[in-house]
């Protein structure tokens, strides 16, 4: 053990050294420390995201020991880009694909703002731009601004049988006011003003369209995660949820208000396995949602066996379980192992879009996913009853399936 009299970050040039000192829960002056507590320490510095690595020493007599925490910024930054590719396969022929570029502008200034946006084209195309300014040192609260443009291609299913085909079209501004507890969990209020718009590509005429709408709502979003991994996690917990206000008396022309959430739960299990559980819901609790904003349920992710918005409603619940096998460790697939599962899952969509009464659907698939030099990728065999055995794979980064489920990649 050693007693510290003083605590140095030292080598930064950009960051500011004052929120790396802030992240250290056990190194200060006057405290006792080991070597396991200052890799702790070093540990959770590097988590940050900042650092291409993280050295410390010790110096200094024995009775004033100095700690130097030396972290080596990232030699490519600022400025950050990322080019992801995803491709998502499904039985019977269907396929989407989108490209994706990220920029991101880091330490733009000495509290840490940071300036994302966002190009992505394909069967959902997006462009979006975030300012994200911490209001204190440490980061606990911050304020961000949000400029997004979406439009997506979905398709329309009644009784699983494929009818129509929807463009959906959003455009908003958001500004969210949000604190930090810590790394693992983060809770936002926003106020969002756009406009929505929905009309038949091919398919049926009677559908119903959606007019440009504009819509003007608060956004509440909570946020929790202690994964120690997130394709194969073998301990901790993810939560993700929203609760939205659509109020004509806010300026809008909607009136609605839903409430959605996601819950994970990840065991280790002896060998490198996992046992995950994971429970979703979501509801209406006042108006009618636009045809936008339903929820739906399928997908490789959100369902497996069901296609991507085979069912869509306006109230929603499933609970699935997973286990996940460990096939081999990571240095033949660039760092991450290929790994094999089982789930079994139930679920059930109310007040559903295509008018058939609600129905308990129970399903059961068998997946492997592992990492490529392009990205991720995840094969599904998936079943449900009272329809077929259902292929399914992607590739890359996660083709999104239009609920809280694509958050938790």
């Amino acid at each position: 053990e050693t007693r510290l009299a003083d605590v140095r970050i030292v080598g930064t040039k950009r960051v500011n050294p004052d929120y790396v000192r802030a992240q250290l829960e056990h190194s200060a002056p006057g405290a006792v420390v080991t070597a396991e507590t200052i890799a702790e320490d070093t540990e959770r510095v590097y988590a940050l995201g900042d650092f291409a690595g993280v050295e410390y020493e010790l110096s200094g007599p024995v009775d004033a020991r100095v700690l130097a925490i030396a972290p080596t910024e990232k030699s490519w930054g600022p400025n950050f880009f990322r080019f992801d590719l995803g491709l998502a396969a499904y039985e019977g022929g269907d396929m989407f694909a989108i490209l994706r570029l990220d920029h991101d502008r880091t330490w733009m200034n000495s509290r840490g703002a940071q300036w994302h946006n966002a190009l992505q084209l394909g069967r959902q195309s997006l462009l979006l731009s975030d300012f994200y300014q911490p209001l204190d040192v440490r980061q606990r609260f911050f304020v961000q601004p949000i400029l997004s443009s979406q439009e997506e291609i979905e398709d329309i299913y009644l009784d699983r049988d494929r009818v129509a085909r929807y463009e959906l079209r959003e455009r908003y501004g958001q500004v969210d006011l949000g604190v930090n507890f810590g790394t693992t969990t983060q809770l936002r209020l926003g106020m969002r003003n756009g406009w929505h718009e929905a009309s038949i590509d091919t398919g049926v005429p009677s559908l119903p369209e959606l007019e440009r709408t504009e819509d003007t709502s608060y956004q509440v979003r909570a946020f929790f995660d202690t994964r120690d991994s997130v394709a194969l996690p073998t301990h901790g917990a993810f939560l993700t949820s929203r609760y939205v206000d659509s109020d004509d008396a806010l300026g809008g022309e909607f009136d609605y208000s839903l409430v959605e959430g996601f819950y994970s739960q990840a065991f280790g299990v002896r060998g490198g396995n996992s046992l995950t559980i994971d429970v979703g819901a979501a509801d209406t609790l006042s108006g009618t949602l636009p045809v936008t904003e339903l929820f739906t349920l399928g997908g490789i992710r959100t369902f497996p066996g069901l296609r991507p918005g085979e069912l869509r409603g306006s109230s929603y619940w499933t609970m699935a379980a997973r286990y996940a096998w460990r096939l081999t460790d990571g240095a033949p697939l660039s760092g991450q192992a290929l790994y094999a599962g089982v789930r079994a899952q139930v679920g059930e969509m109310r007040k559903r879009f295509d008018g058939l009464e609600p129905e308990v659907l129970y399903g059961l698939s068998g997946t492997i996913g592992g990492r490529t030099p392009v990205g991720p990728f995840l094969f599904s065999l998936g079943y449900v009853d009272g329809g077929e055995w259902r292929a399914q794979f992607t590739l890359g980064r996660p083709v999104a399936e239009g609920s809280l489920f694509d958050e938790v990649q």
